[in-house]
């Protein structure tokens, strides 16, 4: 009886300082339903469960999302990220993306109305593309599910990854940290046409769920001519207009001043001197050379 009360009573305490140790701001759970289309496109739904209480949660939420991928070889690209809806307890909520340097900022809310205290529900559904690395034997996805920018607790995370071609997934891997570490305090099951990923403890703030699972050849199309193309424009469109605006600009004042600007050329100079108005040309004479010649003087 006595060590029956004692674990009542340590399970009490220990509730009581898992609250203490998360009051305030906090999501309660972070879901993400990642459909990975026969197209290489990820439908992605994020359910998140968040308790507010006025501290960083005001108006709402923040969501960033990355846009860019380095590779191994140092290779930069971009991703597309299009928002398709965004709502709070189930009723359509305003947001706002702006550009970062690393991708887009959501902010979910309204500036002028400040989020009632308690546990509110926001769900966002997007698309996102160039998700998918391509390999020999297999492809694979590796995907940051939470983001590591949330500035207060997730008390709990998973992610639930489908092909829509029918093909399984295997091999699946679930780690958790900050930018640059690998925890295993995650999970990662495959079931059926599936894989669920889960953590195994709260994720401190600036922490996040990151997810990696394979599938077979062809359950994903590789790129096509057009996507490979539209891609390379994506990725170096800021080096295309800087380039032609540059080429452009050199151009048209090349032209001005071949057109405009040039000098005439030169041709036989011949000097000319018009005497002042009044002097004639006696008088300039005398001017000129007058002191060193002998002149007349008149009395009247």
């Amino acid at each position: 009886m006595t060590k029956h009360i004692a674990r009542v009573l340590a399970a009490v305490l220990l509730s009581i300082w898992a609250y203490g140790a998360h009051a305030g701001d906090v999501i309660r759970s972070f879901n993400a339903d990642i459909l990975v289309r026969e197209d290489g496109v990820l439908d992605v739904t994020e359910t998140i469960k968040v308790n507010a209480d006025g501290t960083d949660i005001q108006h709402g939420i923040y969501r960033d999302f990355p846009q860019y991928v380095t590779t191994p070889d140092g290779t930069r690209y971009k991703v597309s990220f299009e928002i398709l809806s965004v709502t709070r307890n189930g009723e359509d909520e305003p947001w706002e993306a702006t550009d970062t340097d690393l991708g887009t900022k959501i902010r979910i809310g309204d500036q002028f109305q400040l989020v009632s205290t308690g546990n509110h529900t926001y769900q966002i559904r997007y698309l996102t593309d160039r998700q998918i690395i391509f390999g020999d034997a297999s492809d694979r996805l590796r995907w940051n599910v939470t983001g590591d920018e949330w500035s207060f607790p997730i008390l709990s995370a998973s992610a639930h990854v489908i092909l829509s071609s029918g093909a399984q997934p295997f091999e699946p891997i679930a780690f958790t940290g900050s930018r640059g570490r690998k925890l295993a305090d995650a999970v990662a099951t495959v079931s059926g046409r599936g894989a669920t990923f889960e953590t195994t403890h709260a994720l401190d703030p600036f922490e996040g769920l990151t997810i990696m699972v394979q599938f077979p050849k062809g359950a994903v199309a590789p790129p096509t001519t057009a996507q490979l193309s539209d891609w390379w424009w994506r990725d170096n469109l800021g080096w295309v207009v800087l380039i032609y605006g540059f080429a452009a600009v050199f151009a048209y004042m090349m032209f001005t001043w071949l057109w405009f600007g040039r000098d005439p050329k030169a041709g036989t100079i011949v000097p000319r001197w018009d005497l002042p108005m009044g002097i004639s040309p006696a008088l300039m004479s005398y001017i000129f050379d007058g002191m060193n010649r002998p002149g007349f003087t008149g009395d009247l």
